[in-house]
This record gives structure tokens, sequence and C-alpha cells, in this order.
């Protein structure tokens, strides 16, 4: 009879685990269609954008699609209270930029909408 030791155990469990269930990393998805609709409109009430209102609404969407498949509820709702929280607007933009996420959905999105 073979003797398996607990290490080993642990590692033949942790490797059946991986296989046997690939996708079980966690993913982060709002499918709340209010908040992703609000997200939308606010966006789209910013300033104008210099290339007119086409560059406008397919940055707002691909920035609206981008949040809804990379960010949790809770995740996008702790940032919007983090914003309601500084009443001075200018330091919005700051906020928005210390998160990675969202630095990285407006680098995509602009870049996207100006190549269109």
């Amino acid at each position: 009879m073979i003797k398996l030791s607990a290490d080993l155990i642990k590692n033949i469990i942790f490797m059946f685990v991986l296989v046997a269930f690939p996708s079980l990393e966690i993913k982060a998805e709002i499918t709340n269609k209010a908040i992703l609709s609000n997200a939308f409109i606010d966006c789209l009430e910013q300033d104008s954008y210099p290339n007119g209102v086409g560059t406008q609404y397919a940055y707002c969407g691909c920035f609206v699609n981008k949040i809804s498949k990379g960010m949790s509820t809770k995740e996008f709702i702790k940032l919007g209270l983090t914003l309601q929280e500084e009443e001075n607007t200018k330091k919005h933009s700051k906020i928005l930029l210390s998160n990675k996420k969202i630095k990285e959905y407006i680098v995509d999105c602009m870049a996207s909408a100006f190549e269109q």
C-alpha cells in the first residue's frame, strides 16, 4: 500500500479542482440596466467632445461597456459614493484617475473613439 503525505493529497485535490473547474475565477460584472443607463447618461452630460456628438456617444458606449464587464456593482457604487463625498468637482477627475480600472477604460475608449 502506498502512503501519501498530507501535502501531496492537498496538491492532488488542488490540481483536480483546477482541471475540473477551470472557470472558478470570480468575474465582476454589472448587469443592472438602471446603473448602466445612469452611467451612460452621466457620461453624455459631460462637456461637449471636440470631435462631435458621434464621438461622444462612441466613447460613452465603450466606457459603460467596459464598466459593465470589468467592475462589480459594489465596486462601482463605492466609486460613485467617493465622488459624491467630494463637493469640489475638479477633484472628481483625480478620484477617477486614481482608480486603475477607470483610468484604463478612459484610455482605451478615448483611443477607440478617436480612431473611428
